[in-house]
């Protein structure tokens, strides 16, 4: 929900006259990055947790950079504020200038900025400084200039901040901030509703979306017509035929993910990612080996479809042939996206978002149904 408060008097000629510093964590993603991301490294390797303190003895700065050397960020599967995101994106297609200021780690507010491709500079935190709200006060004023800025946040540490700026505005607001920033005169906007309902906040943090993909593991089951099958305990044995096309197609889509990521630490000037073996320099390698496995998947259901199983299984198996082209168009668009540097989340969650994997899922289910 937004909510305009008062007459934004900031716009010439339609474009605003001042830059736009926008905060990242509860402001532009409904999360905290610091806290995402200890997790993140603690279930790569629960020995950090003795390191942690370490670290935060040399001050929040060397933690957040000991982190981010450790962890990387997919920007595509943040829970971003969506309301919010469609006005900065309106904003920035009007020309207005936008600065991403955030006292997370630079490495990760650089991957979101390039992600979203909205932000023309970057205020973040780095190896020696903190971007606090005193400093990144200082920050935005440098940037700005003579001219002055505005400031879109949410936490009670960002009223220094807003004490300075031209007009304020606020993103799901902490508790008490609406009203001290209001006593200053300065809020234009108010983005969200945190007295509407909480259980969807905490379930677009928790990004329940995501764990679509677990659901994946019984399409094989689904496919054999061997769901709920009580000999069926502990370990899933489906035809061979269907272990070895989900063997191929999930080793494509990892392959894909990880090419996309390599693709995106190649445009961060990063040469590998940290605590796993690849190098920028596999890109082209992991784009043979991906393509190669898409294709030996269609391959594989093709010698599926022509099997005595499913024309034991399936009334008109011959409809199951096009299935084929299908599978062939959308694993093709997928690595054709990637290529092109098109693809910037989970292959997974892209298909399930994007509106032509709906519609071959949706006609592979009827083509399924008209089988049967």
């Amino acid at each position: 929900m937004t909510r305009e408060v008062r007459k934004d008097t900031t716009r010439v000629h339609g474009i605003a006259s001042r830059p736009l510093g926008v905060d990242l964590d509860g402001t532009l993603i409904r999360t905290d990055l610091l806290v995402e991301f200890v997790f993140a490294l603690l279930k790569r390797n629960v020995l950090f947790v003795f390191l942690l303190p370490f670290w935060l003895l040399k001050g929040r700065a060397h933690l957040k950079h000991e982190i981010a050397a450790r962890v990387d960020i997919d920007a595509g599967l943040l829970p971003y504020q969506d309301d919010f995101l469609a006005y900065l994106k309106q904003e920035h297609a009007a020309g207005r200038r936008l600065i991403l200021a955030t006292a997370a780690h630079e490495k990760f507010a650089a991957a979101i900025a390039l992600y979203l491709g909205i932000f023309h500079d970057i205020a973040a935190s780095n190896a020696t400084v903190d971007l606090s709200a005193r400093r990144k006060l200082e920050r935005l004023q440098d940037l700005s200039g003579d001219g002055g800025f505005d400031y879109a946040a949410n936490a009670m540490v960002d009223l220094p901040v807003w004490e300075r700026a031209g007009e304020a505005l606020l993103v799901n607001p902490e508790r008490g901030v609406q009203a001290a920033v209001e006593r200053r005169g300065k809020v234009t906007r108010v983005f969200g509703d945190r007295t509407g309902s909480l259980l969807r906040h905490y379930l677009g943090a928790l990004r329940v979306h995501h764990w679509s993909k677990n659901l994946l593991v019984f399409i094989p089951l689904l496919l054999a017509h061997r769901f709920g099958d009580p000999h069926l305990a502990g370990i899933v044995d489906p035809e061979y035929h269907l272990t070895s096309l989900f063997l191929f197609l999930f080793l494509s889509l990892a392959l894909v993910k990880r090419f996309t990521e390599l693709l995106m630490m190649q445009q961060r000037e990063e040469s590998a990612a940290f605590g796993r073996g690849y190098r920028t320099t596999d890109r082209e390698t992991l784009s043979q080996f991906g393509s190669a496995s898409a294709y030996g998947a269609v391959l594989v259901l093709a010698f599926y479809i022509d099997s005595e199983a499913v024309r034991n299984l399936y009334t008109h198996p011959e409809v199951i042939w096009l299935l084929c082209p299908l599978l062939l168009y959308m694993m093709t668009r997928i690595w054709l996206l990637a290529r092109r540097g098109e693809l910037h989340e989970d292959p997974v969650v892209f298909m399930i978002r994007d509106r032509y994997g709906q519609w071959l899922v949706g006609i592979g289910a009827i083509l399924l149904w008209l089988a049967v």
